[in-house]
């Protein structure tokens, strides 16, 4: 029975792979047109100039200069949003904030989790060993019930031999 259970686990995992692959898939192409369209709409075509531009909108009054400004931007989202992941990942996101640290509640969480299962494993065994030694009670008390029942009729019968005499 374990062994079909397992066999029906790496059937399931291989359509779970397949799945992957195509949300995989899916998802790659999605961020192509994304960045298709983000490449398209970066380059500023129609840049209004101020009345009475300061340093700044100097700066900025040039298409090229908005654009790379456009495109550090967007690779910034990207970097938070990609380093936040994989801290969340790695389950370091806020793992510290000041004189607190999140690792050693964590850890200490962890140690009591193991020892708690630990103290369960060992009255799970406890149970079994009780239901065992009940069975074997229950075993025994029918036996001597029945013993009982027997001699109760030997003794009807030696009763019965002597009112008869």
């Amino acid at each position: 029975m374990i062994e079909s259970q397992g066999a029906a686990d790496s059937g399931s995992s291989n359509s779970q792979s397949l799945g992957q692959k195509m949300l995989g898939g899916l998802l790659l192409v999605v961020l192509l047109v994304v960045a298709g369209f983000v490449v398209v709409e970066i380059f500023p075509y129609d840049v209004s100039n101020a009345k009475d531009p300061s340093f700044v909108d100097n700066i900025f009054a040039n298409p090229f200069v908005l654009m790379f400004v456009r495109i550090a931007l967007v690779a910034a989202a990207i970097y938070v949003v990609v380093s936040v992941i994989a801290l969340m990942g790695g389950r370091r996101w806020l793992s510290e904030l000041g004189p607190f640290k999140v690792s050693d509640p964590i850890a200490r969480l962890d140690s009591s989790a193991r020892l708690l299962q630990n103290e369960l494993q060992e009255a799970v065994d406890t149970i079994q060993e009780l239901e065992g030694r009940l069975v074997e009670s229950d075993e025994g008390l029918a036996k001597a019930q029945g013993d009982i029942g027997t001699l109760l009729e030997y003794i009807d019968t030696i009763k019965a031999k002597k009112e008869g005499d």
